[in-house]
């Protein structure tokens, strides 16, 4: 029952309608001509969720009870109100009664409106608009009032804001833009670039980021801030995602046609497009159309999305699933209900959130809470990308935690398509020595202390049996230890030096989720009685007196590595740690050349296995069978499947070893890789039976040239 009357009553409420309204106001300013008025528009937050929820009768109830009382303010203050239309409602009164018009809604919002003796809650934001010119039209001033309004629309902060020119003037160049974005694209205005991704490791391109930019004829480059959220408000942000995706795949077809070998690039998917259910065959069709494989298109999505349309959001992701199209989650963390959301929606890669990078470098629960997301990912088997690094000491951060994937300006800016394929093409160093692996197999020791000498007098009492770092006070430790803690297994700390002393940076790393059970052995001097017991109280294993006794060294330290290794939360640490090295270690191995390695874990009854977890696999095993991680994750047939010749032998032979729980099995075989070419390879096999029904399986290729 939410019409208007044509008149100037609303037939719902009986207060003024619009028109009703704007005579009323008119005639009031002709006959105050002195007097400084205010124009308030008003909205109910979510009124549509209310009708949904109590039924439209109750939301009529509502809309002509709050009518009431802010026909009781207007008769009170000399004034006027309408309902405009909808829930929108417009008071205006004297400047006076400014703070009424506050105290009325805030009245509102803590008793609620009573309707049949039943309390609902409702919230209000208000848009005000200060009358200085009685001769601007009221239906203008009620515009005004209603910009105003829109900028604390869904803010929980702010209920009530005032207009001001600039506000007129975003509307007059958000019309502009509006008039202008369907030629700028028949006109080509429109352009993408791509932002790499690189390896945490490698620091290898292995995929790629589309942005989409406007260069308009006259005005340049218009920013993607400028016009992204207009596109969104008004719709025409699908037409431009479309554009996006065939700008895409167009530039990966040119470099098929070069033979040039491409990564996947992700397209950004407005949340809009959801409500589209063609959209899955939408894009396919444009991948058809240049003959792109589904695998080098990746589909992001933000967070916020899944809150606004969970279900054809949902029903989207899994068409995409079974295309073939990987989906990444951007800006997670940026939401409220995050790890709600992973537990419903089947995503690939998460991208976290920049906000995190901005604390990276100073906050410490940042980085605890960053660390968690990581590992979760990899519990669930996700890629993580964290994206918007600009600085080095947030990137080895992240590298030390097991980040995946890194994106943003410290590698590099979202560049136009050609240089992006420069950056594609350019030769990486590999920094992978056997030496430095050699050497890392030892157990490494951080020596903390600001005088060289005894530095090197700890370091020379070990260092045939331990990796020794060096730092020169307790805040470039703390710095070294958040960049590199996967190396560090003892810090051996004094307790005075300048910057930060010892205690400070031992509370500094009992106090991490990280890396707060790497143990610590604290020097002092033999009078430093208090100290002793400070730092023994904070949490250091041991402490030894200056001077130094090597022999008595050497035991403390092998006294503390036999102690710690069999504390639980130390274990959880290593593991994590061993997780991260292995990590780095398979992808510089194999970074540079044809070898590939997977290990898998393969289950159930019966001579048939099922893939129960992939715990490591190289782009170079994912290329040579053709194959995603999501297909990896079926039975052993499936796997064997992409062999092109001597399959049934293969088979039989795997079979045959896993059936006579055999230790190793060798086969060869032809397969055409994801390049389309015909490779020979030779495939060694190692099982290590677990039990009866799990057995894990480490696979190393090599492909023949």
């Amino acid at each position: 029952m939410n019409v208007m009357n044509s008149g100037e009553k609303d037939i719902l409420t009986g207060i003024y309608s619009r028109e009703g309204f704007c005579g009323k106001v008119k005639t009031l300013f002709a006959q105050n001509p002195e007097e400084d008025y205010i124009i308030a528009a008003w909205d109910i937050e979510k009124f549509k969720v209310i009708n949904e929820l109590y039924g439209t009768i109750i939301g009529d109830r509502i809309l002509i009870n709050l009518a009431a009382r802010l026909n009781k303010l207007c008769t009170e203050k000399e004034g006027f109100c309408a309902r405009l239309e909808s829930d929108h409602f417009a008071l205006c009164l004297p400047n006076k009664y400014v703070n009424s018009i506050r105290e009325c809604a805030e009245e509102i919002m803590i008793t609620g409106i009573s309707v049949d003796d039943v309390i609902y809650p409702v919230v209000v934001h208000i848009g005000m608009y200060m009358v200085d010119d009685h001769n601007v039209p009221v239906s203008t001033m009620c515009d005004r009032a209603n910009l105003a309004l829109d900028t604390v629309k869904g803010k929980y902060n702010t209920r009530w804001a005032y207009y001001d020119k600039s506000l007129t003037q975003e509307l007059l160049n958000e019309q502009e833009i509006i008039n202008q974005m369907q030629k700028a694209l028949d006109n080509k205005e429109f352009y993408i670039v791509i932002q790499p991704i690189v390896d945490a490791i490698t620091r290898k391109v292995v995929a790629g980021e589309a942005l989409v930019r406007w260069r308009h004829p006259v005005k340049g480059i218009i920013s993607p801030g400028v016009f992204i959220p207009v596109f969104e408000r008004n719709g025409f942000i699908a037409n431009l995602d479309m554009f996006v995706c065939r700008e895409v795949c167009k530039y990966l077809a040119e470099n098929n046609e070069k033979g040039i070998s491409n990564v996947p690039i992700s397209v950004n998917i407005s949340r809009i497009n959801f409500y589209n259910p063609n959209l899955g065959d939408n894009i396919l069709e444009i991948t058809k159309e240049y003959d792109i494989d589904p695998r080098l298109i990746k589909i992001e999505i933000t967070e916020s999305a899944y809150n606004d349309n969970t279900y054809d959001l949902l029903s989207a992701m899994s068409e995409f699933k079974q295309i073939g199209f990987q989906v990444l989650m951007d800006d997670f963390g940026s939401g409220y209900s995050s790890l709600n959301m992973l537990k419903d929606v089947p995503v690939d890669v998460l991208k976290i959130d920049m906000k995190f990078m901005e604390d990276l470098d100073s906050s410490e629960r940042a980085c605890n809470i960053l660390f968690s997301i990581i590992q979760m990912a990899k519990r669930l088997k996700m890629g993580i990308v964290a994206e918007g690094v600009e600085t080095k000491n947030q990137y080895d951060m992240l590298k030390s935690m097991g980040c995946d994937s890194i994106q943003g300006y410290y590698f590099s800016r979202p560049l136009e398509t050609d240089k992006y394929t420069e950056k594609l093409l350019e030769p990486v160093e590999n920094t992978y020595s056997f030496d430095k692996e050699l050497n890392e197999t030892k157990q490494g020791i951080l020596v903390v202390d600001d005088n060289e000498m005894s530095r090197k007098i700890i370091a020379s009492s070990i260092s045939d049996q331990y990796r020794i770092m060096e730092a020169c006070n307790g805040r470039e430790a703390l710095e070294f230890i958040r960049n590199n803690f996967a190396t560090i297994d003892l810090v051996i700390s004094d307790i005075v030096m300048p910057e930060m002393d010892g205690l400070t940076l031992l509370r500094n790393i009992k106090g991490s989720e990280i890396f707060g059970s790497i143990p610590v052995l604290v020097v002092t001097s033999t009078d430093a009685n208090e100290n002793r017991v400070k730092a023994l109280d904070i949490g250091a294993l041991d402490v030894i007196d200056k001077p130094i006794e090597p022999v008595l060294l050497r035991n403390r330290v092998r006294n503390i590595f036999n102690a710690v290794s069999g504390q639980q939360n130390y274990g959880y640490y290593k593991l994590v740690k061993d997780n991260v090295l292995l990590k780095q270690k398979l992808d510089m191995l194999t970074e540079s050349n044809n070898l590939s390695m997977c290990r898998i874990l393969l289950g159930g009854e019966g001579p048939v296995k099922k893939v129960v977890d992939v715990q490591y696999c190289n782009e170079t095993y994912l290329d040579i069978h053709n194959l995603t991680t999501d297909q990896l994750k079926d039975d052993i047939k499936v796997i064997l499947s992409t062999i092109t010749e001597n399959y049934e032998n293969c088979y039989a032979t795997v079979h045959n070893a896993i059936s006579k729980k055999e230790p190793k099995a060798q086969i060869k075989y032809k397969t055409t890789t994801k390049e389309g070419m015909l490779k020979d390879v030779v495939c060694d096999m190692v099982f290590t039976y677990w039990d009866d029904n799990q057995i894990a399986v480490d696979i190393c290729e090599i492909v023949v040239d």
